[in-house]
This record gives C-alpha cells, sequence and structure tokens, in this order.
C-alpha cells in the first residue's frame, strides 16, 4: 500500500528568499504558527526558507510573510510524490 498521491493532493515545496536576517525571522514566526505547514527547512546563510503546504494553504501564508516585508523572491514547485508513489 503506498501512500498519499501529493500531486493529487496539491502540496507544493515553497521556496522563499529574503533581503535580511530579520525578514527570515520574521518569516520563520510565521510559518513555524502555521499549523497546515508540513515541514520547513531554514537555510540562514543563503537567506532561504523552504517549506511543504498545500497550494490553498501556501497562498495565504505567503501573502502574510509579503505584508511583513524583506520577501525578494517566492518560488513554487508541485510536490509529484515520494519514491514509490504511483503518479
Amino acid at each position: 500500500m503506498g501512500g498519499v498521491n501529493s500531486a493529487k493532493s496539491g502540496l507544493c515545496v515553497f521556496e522563499l528568499r529574503f533581503e535580511n536576517r530579520d525578514s527570515i525571522e520574521r518569516a520563520y514566526g510565521i510559518v513555524s504558527d502555521d499549523p497546515w505547514v508540513s515541514s520547513c527547512l531554514v537555510e540562514s546563510e543563503s537567506l532561504r526558507i523552504r517549506l511543504t503546504t498545500t497550494q490553498a494553504d501556501g497562498a495565504p501564508l505567503i501573502e502574510r510573510i509579503y505584508e511583513h516585508g524583506g520577501l525578494v523572491w517566492c518560488k513554487r514547485y508541485p510536490l509529484l510524490g515520494e519514491p514509490g508513489d504511483a503518479i
């Protein structure tokens, strides 16, 4: 029995880049409080956060982060599936 097919569930990886440490710290505070984020990786040296959530839950989250300032770039990648999942 395989896991949930991520492509069908709408999971995405959001990659966010920030202008400085203050902005990435503010964003992490928002991301860490969001119950719909299933995973998060903070790359403080490169001022990046990568997080996994659904497209529907990610859009308002990214808007909140953008409103607080410092977000300079955002890219969304569909999460196609885990090894062994049928796509």
